[in-house]
């Protein structure tokens, strides 16, 4: 199924279900994850750029929404305390992920975080064990920042076992919040829609990425959308 096609009706879904986010370069990556974003019941951009391209193409109230804290992040996890959600959090290395239950504990008083752990399978029995502990636990939430493709189908293979509580991929946010802090971004850099920048910035290795990967996005999403204005005649 063409790509845009699959995202066009969940740009506008509410929060629930599988939530998905997406930029150049995830779009590029889900690409090769057939069937992934039809499993979504929610996808937001978390970047400006497909923002404004989607709104070229027509589409309405696109709006950058993103798994961190400067978004939806701090609004998910609050209202996980207030209705006392069971919430499981899953990424990162060993070290950064038990850092980070500290960084929850510091800010979300009451957070009932049930199962936490490092975004590292050895092999799919290992995934199986993953998704059965959170059904048996009855988990409600669920956060995953295990990079892009893997952490989508990390999340649709445990939809595809009748669970059916709330889930958001959340990229790099876990790590990018135990080594900054609450603030990964100075609000200057938020005002003018300047993350990505600031990303190299922190993270160099990003700029392959961006060098590489985002003229391939461009050649890809030219192809989709012909494809998708064929299709919609």
């Amino acid at each position: 199924m063409n790509s845009i096609k699959s995202i066009r009706d969940k740009l506008n879904a509410p929060l629930d279900g599988l939530v998905f986010f997406l930029n150049p370069f995830t779009y590029l990556i889900l690409r090769n994850y057939p069937g992934v974003l039809e499993k979504a019941n929610a996808i937001r951009f978390d970047g400006v750029l497909l923002c404004k391209i989607f709104k070229v193409l027509g589409f309405e109230n696109v709006r950058r929404e993103s798994f961190d804290n400067t978004s939806l992040a701090p609004v998910v996890f609050e209202s996980a305390c207030t209705e006392n959600q069971r919430v499981a959090i899953i990424g990162s290395e060993p070290d950064v992920i038990a850092k980070f239950m500290e960084y929850l504990g510091d800010h979300y008083n009451g957070l009932n975080v049930v199962y936490y752990r490092n975004g590292y399978f050895d092999n799919e029995e290992d995934i199986h064990s993953s998704h059965e502990a959170l059904i048996k636990l009855r988990v409600d939430l669920v956060i995953v920042g295990m990079g892009a493709g893997k952490q989508e189908e990390y999340l649709v293979g445990l939809k595809d076992k009748s669970w059916n509580g709330v889930a958001f991929t959340c990229g790099g946010f876990i790590h990018q919040t135990v080594s900054n802090g609450f603030d990964y971004y100075p609000g200057w850099v938020n005002k003018y829609n300047l993350r990505f920048l600031y990303r190299i910035y922190d993270e160099p290795y990003l700029l392959k990425r961006y060098m590489i990967r985002y003229p391939q996005f461009v050649i890809v999403f030219i192809k989709d959308v012909i494809s998708y204005l064929k299709d919609r005649g």
